[in-house]
């Protein structure tokens, strides 16, 4: 019973050629009004052939709520969907295999808050925070393997501030620093065995200024000036024991002969 005594109903309906339910949800009659208002276990299921429900949730006097479950044709979950006040929703999505694809929550329709995303074997593929859509805040990165790729801010879907990327292996591979999405300011590579491998700078998302790459002993490998992202100017190319191998002269990226 509801309300004042309004009861609670049965409402199916059938497939018209093959008498399977296809829909079946409880309901009462508005006092008023006399129109149907679903209340209760609302279901929907695929057609014949295909595997159970399509859709699982409930009704609260004529309005979703709580947690609704959509399925593919597979059996394997499409979607969970969670229902909360103040226009907030929680959404799991699945791939066809079953396994999670992405996790987080919305308000008033935009991504807010922590998300997950997954790849299809279902290790993590990226985590971080998002703010009326757009990521905002630490966000980290995974590769194929589950072993983290990357890590660093962003302010307004831009990357922003010390990003720290790494090799396979967890060494750390580069340091570099973001504004507005763009690298700048100086920048370090390291091999995988945590060598560093190259210094130097960045502007505007270019390289900029003066280079030095390195061999695995630590000594210089070569060095020179980059600009606009192009060598410009004399370069020095060393062996591992700090001999001079050849000085060569470059503009716009091109060698002077």
């Amino acid at each position: 019973m509801v309300g004042c005594g309004e009861k609670i109903e049965v409402e199916r309906k059938v497939h018209a050629q093959t008498g399977q339910v296809i829909t079946e949800y409880e309901y009462y009659h508005h006092p008023e009004t006399h129109e149907k208002v679903r209340h209760g276990y609302y279901k929907t299921y695929h057609v014949a052939g295909k595997k159970g429900y399509r859709e699982v949730g409930n009704y609260n006097h004529g309005q979703k709520t709580g947690v609704w479950t959509y399925y593919q044709e597979n059996g394997n979950k499409y979607l969970d969907l969670i229902l909360k006040g103040g226009n907030e929703q929680r959404f799991t999505f699945y791939y066809k295999n079953g396994n999670k694809k992405y996790e987080g929550k919305t308000k008033d329709g935009l991504r807010e808050g922590f998300w997950t995303f997954y790849r299809e074997s279902e290790k993590k593929e990226s985590e971080g925070m998002y703010k009326k859509a757009k990521r905002e805040g630490f966000w980290t990165f995974y590769d194929e393997n589950g072993q983290k790729e990357s890590e660093g801010n962003w302010k307004g879907d831009k990357q922003e501030g010390l990003w720290r990327f790494y090799h396979p292996n967890g060494k750390k591979r580069e340091e570099v620093t973001f504004i507005s999405g763009k690298r700048e300011g100086a920048v370090t590579v390291y091999d995988e065995s945590g060598n560093k491998r190259m210094s130097g700078s960045y502007k505007d998302g270019k390289m900029e200024g003066f280079f030095t790459l390195y061999h695995t002993n630590g000594n210089k490998r070569a060095e020179g000036i980059f600009a606009d992202g192009k060598r410009e100017g004399l370069w020095t190319q060393y062996d591992e024991s700090g001999t001079v191998l050849s000085r060569k002269t470059y503009k716009e990226g091109e060698e002077v002969k």
